[in-house]
């Protein structure tokens, strides 16, 4: 899984999926990707659980990105709900 990403913030974030099944997985941007803050939401407008890492990098987790070089788009805007601070718990998707 690959994601293309625009140089300007506050936009889209493009997830491809190159594999023949749907899957999820981790996608980490790098702290000048994700410049424009903290908040990503999926291609539904819902809010996708993300973190900033220690690291810079900000941290959420594609889910259900179609196969065959399909994409998911995820929009990547300001500062989350709970702030800049924050802790992630629970199972990784399957």
């Amino acid at each position: 899984m690959s994601a293309a990403l625009p140089g300007t913030a506050g936009s889209s974030i493009d997830v491809y999926n190159t594999n023949s099944w749907a899957r999820g997985g981790l996608i980490l941007l790098t702290p000048q990707q994700s410049a424009a803050g903290d908040l990503v939401k999926d291609d539904r407008g819902a809010v996708v659980v993300s973190q900033r890492l220690s690291t810079g990098e900000l941290a959420f987790v594609a889910l259900d990105v179609k196969p065959s070089l399909r994409q998911k788009v995820y929009d990547q805007q300001g500062e989350s709900r709970g702030g800049r601070r924050g802790r992630c718990y629970g199972e990784q998707p399957r």
